[in-house]
């Protein structure tokens, strides 16, 4: 569809003075666009508060430079839109849509959604019974408690035909992209900046999704950069399939690419050409009861990660490959060309050869110890499957367990 008309917000009452709340003004220019049959909505130069918006299919959402659309720090200013997510409950929204085709949204614009606002005074999560034991960098390190905010700040249901470029997303207070059950997604040239203390503030969530590309995007967030699972959606045709995810940069507080989660079912996945700085896990890959993860390729990354402070799943490892506890599976995963500077190497743990067939090939890895391994160190965390305090030295590099046909070619270990 050929995006012609153009309907610009600031014409249907919208006033960028930061104060304004422009719910129904925003809302108006959007309902217009899609009864004329699709267009574009432009949000001009300026910074336009607003709660929550329902976009519509046929529609391209321009966010001119300049232009910023900030959530409201007030949840009064948002409703649900009926769909219950498994972990979060009712998904409250930004910017919504369910069973619509063809949205875009592009520009040199930012969307704000105002974390600061839902977490001000929020008591850290000690990650330790004296809290006096925590040094000031390690006090700014650890995560802020669940408060009550927006769970799914741009939302996607049953959708087709999703492209989201250019736009720079900030402050997020949950999940930042969520797509659930929908095909044919590109994100291109997005940057995301959340705080690394605000807990569940994804990246990307993929739930259900197939055909999906995720390329040239950087990530700060203080949960997954970008995560591939179904804990949206886990009945028997609900599986996340054909993603790519390449030229990306990325920082995390939990892993900066998961694959897999509780009952998620997940294959031909794609994972390559990343730079991964200061996370607190490089690569994840997990499976829970009936869940699993299928024919997944990690290729041609860099890495740094090191334990982080707090309640954080991880202790600093490069990959985590773990089906340990559970009855899903996970199968024919290679690691290649990798190269990690981590506190703790490749850890992979399965229960009756429920992970199996799993190749680490051109692995270089130095082995440090950072200024956390002291007081948070020593331990094998395989959350959210299992956490084995004590339980083993992982300073070997790779660390195996309940593994079925494991290969290792060329796999170098320093430290």
């Amino acid at each position: 569809m050929e995006h012609r008309q153009l309907f610009s917000i600031a014409d249907y009452g919208a006033i960028g003075d930061g104060h304004t709340l422009n719910t129904a003004a925003i809302q108006a220019a959007v309902d217009a666009c899609a009864g004329s049959g699709g267009g574009t909505v432009v949000f001009p130069k300026g910074v336009f508060l607003s709660g929550t918006i329902r976009m519509r299919g046929g529609i391209t959402y321009l966010l001119e430079r300049g232009a910023v659309l900030r959530g409201s720090g007030s949840l009064a200013d948002y409703t649900d839109n009926g769909f219950y997510h498994n972990e979060l409950g009712l998904v409250v929204s930004l910017l919504w849509a369910r069973d619509e085709e063809d949205i875009r949204i592009t520009g040199d614009g930012k969307i704000d959604f105002s974390a600061r606002d839902f977490f001000a005074g929020s008591r850290i999560i000690s990650p330790v019974p004296d809290e006096s034991l925590l040094t000031p960098e390690q006090r700014a390190e650890a995560v802020l408690e669940i408060r009550p905010r927006p769970n799914q700040p741009i939302f996607f249901e049953s959708c087709r035909d999703i492209t989201i470029d250019g736009v720079t997303l900030l402050d997020s207070p949950c999940w930042t992209i969520t797509c659930s059950r929908s095909r044919r997604i590109q994100i291109h040239h997005i940057t995301v900046r959340n705080s690394l203390i605000v807990p569940n503030c994804d990246g990307i969530h993929l739930s259900a999704c197939k055909d999906v590309i995720v390329g040239d995007c950087l990530f700060e967030c203080g949960d997954d950069c970008v995560a591939v699972t179904c804990i949206t959606a886990e009945g028997q045709e609900d599986i996340s399939e054909r993603i790519l995810i390449s030229r990306c940069h990325m920082r995390s507080r939990s892993a900066a690419v998961r694959l897999g989660h509780l009952k998620g079912k997940v294959r031909h996945v794609v994972v390559s050409d990343l730079v991964i700085t200061d996370s607190n896990r490089g690569l994840a890959v997990f499976s829970g009861d009936e869940g699993y993860v299928e024919d997944a390729l990690f290729t041609n990354i860099t890495m740094e990660t090191r334990i982080v402070a707090g309640v954080w799943w991880g202790k600093g490892e490069a990959a985590v490959i773990c089906a340990a506890g559970s009855s899903g599976h996970i199968r024919d995963i290679t690691l290649q060309n990798i190269r990690a500077r981590s506190e703790a190497g490749v850890l992979l743990a399965g229960t009756d050869g429920n992970v199996r067939d799993v190749t680490l090939r051109d692995i270089d890895l130095r082995l440090v110890k950072g200024s956390n391994d002291t007081l948070f160190g020593g331990d094998l965390d395989f959350r959210p499957n299992l956490f084995l305090k004590g339980a083993a030295d992982i300073s070997q590099g790779v660390y195996a367990e309940g593994v079925e046909n494991l290969t290792t070619e060329n796999v170098r270990i320093q430290g």
